[in-house]
């Protein structure tokens, strides 16, 4: 950061220094580009057995959907076996 390989664009060595010594203080983790899409690569497979396990005509998030469905009380199937699968 101090050398200038972090936020170039940051000439005024002072005004990088209090850059730097604000960023140290944060507390939290700040997420970065690069684990937000490792993230994704593991979400990713889970919201499409999800979206498949939905009704095709859906309206709304995944979360909606699932909320909608549970305030019905739709009749959904129940898998009772590796291939069975019961109202």
């Amino acid at each position: 950061m101090l050398a200038g390989d972090i936020l170039p664009a940051v000439k005024d060595d002072q005004r990088r220094s209090e850059t730097f010594h604000r960023i140290c203080s944060i507390e939290h983790i700040i997420p970065l580009i690069y684990t937000c899409i490792e993230d994704t690569k593991w979400l990713e497979p889970s919201v499409r057995i999800l979206k498949e396990l939905l009704p095709k005509n859906g309206k709304g998030s995944i979360s909606q959907q699932l909320r909608s469905l549970h305030n019905r009380q739709a009749s959904m199937k129940v898998q009772t076996s590796k291939f069975t699968f019961e109202d």
